[in-house]
């Protein structure tokens, strides 16, 4: 099906475009990253927006866990931040920001108050938003172009950066459905049909396989007990094969920053703060516990960037901590974070993490 190509989105400075600020006593909005900024958290909806709710909130803190910037947005669905190569990528309820060192740009979709959803592809720095309902918008970015806006028809149900681009899986709006149709974008516009092995309720992780053409993804129905399903898609032909997987203890978060590929390896994390690993060669089902944080921790929102985990301990006195994603070795913190409970006000939540990495 041939995409619409819609007007190409232009980079504008974020001071002019963002219409709320922080409080006085804060930072004020992020026109660039901080130099001292190590990480940064974005707080948010977690449930459909409600608009007596506290507004979104992307905050860069130090190293010391002393705030140094932040950006302010709209209380829309789907607030997050990642890393983006040697920046940050963030929803902050106007579009997607992006923050680097030598600016921020600010780009669509936005304000639809349909459900937003983004995807990273932390070391080749591009990602993706979308704004979906029974049309998907979406907005790519890049490191060697400018931001591209187009849509395509359906509700997205996955999304995943490969070698010769982005991937959007989309099925018809109104229900769940075992068909969905898998795009390449931006172009040239090549559409294939995708059989699931069960329906697509929610959002569905979508990684890179390492031949660079097959896409990987994990599907579980919604009142089933059994652990998930591995769904691996060839993106030329749209044909899939299937192995149930078992091991986890507690419930698997499908989402994109939830499950990765490291080399020859799946990890994903469960709703016990638990990491696991399954070969993808060969035909392994069974998910091997590697590491596991402790029980004190159970208020802690684990996030996957690349090889690392974030960790956010919400309650009690909130911490940021980092993680070997392949070990479970504490690699920073914890680094107390004393002003998220204020920006948590108003019914909202730790939505998402991202490191920052400067360039060598």
């Amino acid at each position: 099906m041939r995409l619409r190509r819609r007007t190409r989105v232009t980079a504008v400075a974020l001071a002019i475009l963002l219409g709320a600020t922080a409080c006085s006593s804060s930072p004020p909005d992020m026109t660039a990253l901080p130099p001292a900024a190590i990480a940064a958290i974005s707080v948010g909806q977690v449930l459909l927006p409600d608009p007596t709710s506290a507004e979104n909130v992307i905050v860069a803190f130090d190293a010391n866990g002393d705030e140094v910037g932040r950006i302010t947005g709209r209380n829309e669905y789907g607030s997050t931040v990642a890393r983006l190569d040697d920046g940050l990528f963030g929803i902050a309820g106007n579009g997607a920001v992006v923050l680097r060192a030598e600016g921020t740009t600010l780009t669509g979709p936005g304000g639809r108050r349909h459900i937003v959803g983004s995807a990273v592809d932390v070391a080749a720095g591009h990602a993706m938003m979308w704004n979906t309902f029974d049309t998907t918008e979406y907005v790519l970015v890049s490191p060697d172009r400018e931001p591209f806006g187009s849509e395509v028809p359906g509700r997205l149900v996955m999304a995943g950066h490969c070698d010769d681009g982005w991937y959007a899986g989309t099925a018809q709006a109104g229900g769940a459905s075992t068909r969905v149709q898998l795009h390449r974008l931006p172009g040239p516009p090549s559409t294939v049909p995708v059989d699931l092995p069960t329906k697509a309720y929610n959002e569905l992780p979508l990684v890179c396989a390492a031949n660079g053409r097959d896409l990987i993804t994990l599907i579980k129905p919604i009142d089933a007990v059994a652990g998930p399903t591995l769904v691996t898609i060839d993106s030329r032909s749209g044909r899939t094969t299937s192995r149930p997987l078992t091991g986890t203890d507690g419930n698997v978060f499908l989402s994109n920053r939830s499950v990765t590929r490291l080399d020859e390896d799946l990890y994903l994390i469960d709703s016990q703060r638990a990491a696991y690993r399954l070969p993808l060669s060969g035909s392994a089902t069974t998910l091997r516990k590697v590491w596991q944080l402790p029980l004190e921790e159970r208020d802690t929102r684990l996030f996957i960037s690349a090889d690392k985990v974030l960790a956010v301990t919400e309650r009690a006195a909130p911490t940021y901590a980092e993680y070997d994603l392949r070990t479970g070795d504490r690699l920073l913190g914890p680094i107390p974070l004393p002003w998220l409970p204020g920006v948590k006000d108003g019914g909202i939540s730790v939505t998402g993490a991202a490191d920052v990495v400067r360039p060598s």
